[in-house]
């Protein structure tokens, strides 16, 4: 609501000028005001914020979701936090994600830096030995954490969605750690979603691949 006062007062501005101009210059002011709180309640509000990112976020997430045992991160919790279910399946949109946050933070945060450089890596590890896929390139929607091929209700789908999020963790990887691992097949990931995903014809991107990087469906006329 707050962000539409300008706009608003604008409007205004042009029935108004000529019968209350104190009124318009009384209501912008208050609009700009109610968009920059006074330095001691930004303070507060970010001090709020920190505190709610440190003890609902990072403390939950991290060491937890790390599954040492088959690489990347688990994906499912009770509401008490313990992974639940045998930590089979691994997605690039989550595993994107949670790659990204560990990257993220050992950037901001120089005291947990080492911790959560290692977690980037383990991310970076689950991407580019069970997601990305060797043969045809592209990572897959969701792969067995044992054995790297797809499973899952979308087995063998690529979708440009999650490339997309693949891309923005490895960058983030190689921001945070320099590993030149991330920054490699970042550049092979866009590649890869350039010359397949791209619609040369229509423009954008098709969402929905196969495993060969076919799109599954086609607009009439073809592709």
């Amino acid at each position: 609501m707050l962000g539409l006062l300008p706009l608003q007062a604008a409007r205004r501005c042009r029935t108004l000028k000529r019968k209350a101009p104190a009124m318009l210059i009384l209501l912008m002011s208050a609009a700009i005001a109610a968009q920059n709180p006074a330095v001691d309640d930004r303070a507060a509000i970010l001090a709020a914020v920190e505190e709610n990112l440190q003890r609902q976020i990072l403390a939950p997430w991290f060491p937890a979701a790390v599954n040492r045992e088959r690489g990347g991160f688990w994906e499912d919790y009770d509401e008490r936090w313990r992974p639940t279910g045998d930590g089979r399946l691994r997605s690039i949109v989550y595993q994107s994600r949670l790659t990204w946050v560990a990257s993220r933070v050992s950037l901001l945060q120089p005291a947990a830096a080492d911790a959560y450089r290692k977690h980037a890596l383990h991310g970076l590890d689950v991407l580019e030995n069970r997601l990305w896929d060797r043969e045809h390139g592209g990572f897959f929607w969701q792969v067995d954490a044992r054995t790297g091929e797809p499973n899952g209700p979308l087995a063998g789908q690529k979708h440009a969605y999650g490339n997309a999020f693949g891309i923005y963790a490895l960058s983030a990887v190689h921001e945070a750690t320099q590993d030149p691992r991330a920054l490699a097949l970042a550049r092979k990931a866009f590649a890869w979603l350039e010359s397949h995903a791209h619609d040369g014809r229509n423009g954008g991107y098709w969402e929905a691949l196969d495993r060969e990087g076919r799109p599954l469906s086609y607009p009439s006329g073809g592709r």
